[in-house]
């Protein structure tokens, strides 16, 4: 929500919400010198403070109260549906 970058690895979840370069960076699961390679890299081409903006865009179109609200109407508004499955 405040526009902080992720680091992770790209793992589970975590590899569907981060967009590389985007509102985060990647790395290979398990791969220590991947992961300091990713950061240094980073920090010597400032590419935190680009991705600042991504992550914030990210957080206003997905993750918002109201967007989870939005969400949450659209399951319930299925699940009293029977004609239309979820």
């Amino acid at each position: 929500a405040s526009g902080t970058p992720v680091v992770a690895s790209g793992l589970g979840a975590l590899d569907e919400l981060i967009e590389d370069g985007v509102n985060g960076l990647r790395f290979v699961p398990g791969d220590a010198v991947g992961l300091v390679s990713c950061i240094e890299g980073a920090l010597r081409r400032r590419k935190f403070a680009e991705m600042r903006s991504g992550a914030r865009a990210c957080y206003q179109q997905n993750y918002t109260a109201e967007r989870n609200y939005d969400i949450l109407m659209q399951i319930y508004s299925a699940a009293t549906r029977p004609d239309k499955p979820l």
